[in-house]
């Protein structure tokens, strides 16, 4: 029966001598049970020795066309170590690595079934019961916690219901927690809500390629599970949702499992970011752009009054276009913008603010794109440069380079003239003590010279 069990010659005679021994020596009261434990540890040892035996068969072999270059058995290697044993239920482990102290859930490659256990240890050969009881099913996920304070690489040892534990095969490596002070600080204030992000992180020392995510600031980092990945240059692409507040940041470094927070290098509060709501556009927001007719790929810089800094627009056709549609990403925020529009048509602009997230139709704006010739309203380029009509006779006027020149008693007989048109100068009292001026920018005819009126020089106007 022994033999039959599967082991050597030796070690079966060695386990008859033993039960013999014990019941002797204790009346048959414990014989059986005794006699099966160290049946399985003779089982355990044989199958190791065989396994001893087939791995110098093998480096026994012919070298000759099994020759490999040092990299490649390097690598090699490397993978044979993560190769389960023959007999493993399980095949492979993700992840491979885990935090000292740190639940981590890890996936189990394979069949389990209820009863079955499993514990990461430094060394599988025992025969009792390991920790932790497993998920039962295909690749299923188990929690797993590791105190030690010694980090490196551990067994996976498994144990199927009643029976010894294995050495699987694998193996994890336990690592140290993440620092608190593996993030400094970050180079943003303010993001916002539901907007995609990037958010560079100020590593200290080598904490670059692990983990980061945003929590409310009254949560706790543990229960968080950072899935930004931050690049080499410290950078992430972060979408923060949830409500608007303040934020605060956990990191977890290359390899670790945990989530901790980040402790600020200026003060004591932790790294943290505001979060707020979206900004909505309003539909009149752009009152005018100039000019209002540009020719089809030509780039014409166009001139937009009302927007604000961080304000983005676009073109789109009137009868085919959808603003809601378009992501804007020419920036206006100057209040001009080149624009180059491919196809002819009547055009409406879109516009974002800034801190919003949508695209909308701007109602007080119209463009119309033409193919290429030149027309009259294309000759004029500013709004200032238009030809005016004026209601005051300023026969009788001079002609000065700027109203300021004048003085209260002649100010009102000068006048001066810009782009061709001419505007009579007028003594205003506010702010005190008062000054000539004039408005050039004006369309009212009241403030106008009447055409072919500009005293002597009737030339210099229309």
């Amino acid at each position: 029966w022994l033999k039959s069990y599967g082991s050597s010659s030796y070690q079966w005679l060695s386990v008859f001598a033993a039960c013999k021994i014990f019941r002797d020596s204790m009346a048959n009261l414990f014989a059986p049970l005794i006699c099966l434990v160290l049946l399985h540890q003779a089982d355990s040892r044989a199958q190791h020795g065989r396994q001893e035996s087939l791995d110098t068969a093998s480096a026994g072999l012919d070298e000759t066309g099994h020759a490999m270059s040092d990299l490649d058995k390097e690598l090699d290697d490397d993978e044979l170590r993560q190769e389960a044993l023959p007999g493993s239920p399980i095949s492979a482990i993700s992840p491979t690595t885990i935090t000292v102290g740190v639940p981590t859930k890890i996936v189990l490659t394979g069949t389990s079934k209820p009863g079955d256990r499993a514990e990461i240890k430094e060394n599988c050969a025992s025969n009792f019961m390991l920790k932790t009881e497993v998920t039962p099913g295909t690749n299923a996920e188990t929690v797993f916690k590791l105190d030690t304070k010694v980090e490196g690489d551990y067994k996976i040892c498994y144990q199927k219901f009643g029976e010894s534990s294995i050495d699987t095969g694998l193996t994890i490596k336990v690592v140290s927690p993440t620092s608190t002070g593996a993030i400094s600080d970050i180079d943003l204030d303010t993001v916002v809500l539901n907007v995609p992000t990037t958010i560079k992180l100020t590593m200290t020392g080598i904490n670059s390629e692990g983990k980061a995510t945003f929590i409310p600031f009254s949560y706790g980092c543990k229960q968080a599970e950072p899935d930004t990945d931050i690049d080499a240059e410290g950078k992430g692409s972060f979408t923060i949702s949830g409500a608007p507040g303040k934020y605060k940041l956990c990191y977890q470094s290359a390899g670790a499992t945990d989530s901790i927070e980040q402790v600020s290098a200026k003060n004591t509060e932790g790294i943290t970011i505001m979060v707020v709501e979206s900004a909505k556009t309003l539909p009149d927001m752009v009152t005018a752009v100039y000019p209002d007719v540009i020719t089809v790929n030509v780039p014409t810089m166009l001139y937009f009054t009302g927007v604000k800094e961080g304000a983005k627009a676009a073109f789109v056709n009137r009868a085919s276009g959808d603003c809601s549609q378009v992501d804007p990403t020419r920036d206006v925020g100057a209040g001009h913008a080149l624009f180059t529009i491919s196809s002819s048509g009547n055009y409406t602009a879109c516009l974002r603010i800034a801190a919003a997230n949508d695209c909308v139709e701007q109602v007080h704006v119209n463009i119309w794109v033409r193919s290429p010739g030149v027309i009259q309203e294309q000759v004029n380029r500013w709004p200032k440069d238009k030809k005016k009509s004026g209601a005051v006779d300023c026969k009788n006027m001079t002609m000065v380079t700027h109203c300021s020149v004048s003085r209260q008693s002649t100010c009102n007989k000068t006048f001066i003239v810009a782009s061709a048109v001419a505007y009579p100068c007028s003594w205003q009292t506010e702010p005190f003590p008062g000054a000539c001026k004039t408005n050039s920018w004006t369309t009212s005819e009241a403030e106008i010279c009447r055409q072919d009126t500009c005293g002597s020089e009737t030339n210099v106007c229309w």
